[in-house]
């Protein structure tokens, strides 16, 4: 049984994002935790007492019923029986309550929705994805909104080497290629300017054996001469059929690169971005 966590805001967004993980996982049994967070005011708080004004009582009591109703809602994009919806509803800080609730329900995934239209500043997109997938230890699947609903068969894999992987990463690696049954594009993103150091070396050579014994005609590699890394991915997913992109959370440069360009990744391409974590 998987435990997925929804951070929702009661938007389409999140909605997308939801139907996605279903139609991702199947007939797979999952708990889909669908959780709205409402932040406190400076003024409520004093000491450690929180005062509630009848307003915002009457605002908190009208969140919970739009709750009810997005989670009938939701809760009709599944007919398996083993999908089980559970809404929670908290007031604090939305990333404390977020990370309190991955380690009390033990969570696998976070599905996060999110806005990619022209109307969005991208440097929000950035920072509240980034605020999430940085202090929040937990697999994280990222759905733009314009992203299609289906099975994803093409998973690109970006890289540079720069980190180990480890046992729970190649986990996670086989787990979402085993769920979707997808073949997985490795791009292997070298500087134009400065040769692979043995680090990098060794750690390619090790993902390679782990593809090549668990995935022997389920993988392809690919090599780029970029400076840039943004560029090389925008390249390669411009010319290439692409369903999701894999990124390790711990090469932080590496996405930091990605979520804060001039153009985001997620703006350029309405892919889902799936970040793994340790």
């Amino acid at each position: 049984m998987k435990n997925i966590l929804i951070p929702t805001d009661l938007s389409q967004n999140s909605c997308n994002a939801l139907a996605y993980t279903i139609k991702l996982f199947g007939d797979n049994p999952v708990n889909f935790y669908v959780v709205y967070v409402d932040n406190l005011a400076p003024s409520e708080v004093v000491g450690n007492t929180i005062i509630l004004p009848a307003k915002k009582q009457l605002e908190y009591s009208g969140t919970k019923e739009k709750l009810k109703a997005f989670m009938v809602r939701v809760a009709g994009l599944s007919t398996f029986p083993g999908h089980q919806f559970i809404a929670m509803h908290f007031i604090g800080n939305r990333i404390s309550n977020l990370r309190k609730i991955v380690a009390e329900k033990k969570i696998d995934f976070i599905a996060l929705g999110i806005e990619n239209c022209s109307t969005v500043k991208s440097s929000d997109i950035g920072n509240n994805t980034w605020e999430i997938i940085t202090k929040i230890a937990c697999n994280t699947l990222i759905i733009p909104e314009n992203a299609l609903i289906t099975f994803p068969k093409q998973i690109i894999f970006p890289t540079n080497y720069h980190i180990f992987f480890s046992h729970k990463i190649l986990q996670s690696f086989t787990e979402i290629l085993e769920l979707s049954k997808s073949k997985l594009q490795v791009l292997n993103i070298l500087s134009s300017k400065i040769k692979p150091t043995s680090d990098q070396e060794n750690n390619r050579i090790y993902f390679e054996d782990y593809l090549e014994e668990s995935y022997q005609n389920g993988y392809f590699l690919h090599t780029t001469h970029k400076s840039d890394v943004c560029t090389a991915i925008e390249r390669y997913l411009t010319n290439h059929d692409a369903d999701m992109v894999v990124l390790v959370a711990r090469n932080l440069n590496f996405m930091h690169k990605l979520f804060f360009h001039t153009t985001p990744l997620q703006l350029l391409h309405p892919l889902p971005i799936l970040v793994l974590h340790e």
